[in-house]
C-alpha cells in the first residue's frame, strides 16, 4: 500500500475546494445570489435535498439488512 503524504494531500484539497466550501461568508453570498437570480427558495431546496438523502439512506439500510443480514 502506498503511503500518503498528508501535507501534499492537504495542498491538493485546498486547490480543488471552492471558496464557498471554505468560507461561510462566500457561501452566504452565493446562496443569496442564487436565490435572487433563480427565484428558487434555497432554504427549502436544501431542506428537500438533505431530507431526500436521509430517506434514501434509511431505505438502503433496509435493503442491506434483507440482502446481507438475512432479515425479512
Amino acid at each position: 500500500m502506498e503511503n500518503i503524504n498528508l501535507k501534499s494531500y492537504e495542498e491538493f484539497v485546498k486547490q480543488v475546494t471552492s471558496t464557498e466550501s471554505n468560507e461561510v461568508t462566500a457561501l452566504e453570498r452565493r446562496l443569496y445570489d442564487l436565490e435572487k437570480e433563480s427565484g428558487v427558495n434555497i432554504a427549502l431546496l436544501l431542506t428537500g435535498a438533505i431530507g431526500l438523502s436521509s430517506e434514501g439512506g434509511e431505505f438502503n439500510e433496509i435493503v442491506k439488512k434483507c440482502l446481507f443480514q438475512g432479515k425479512q
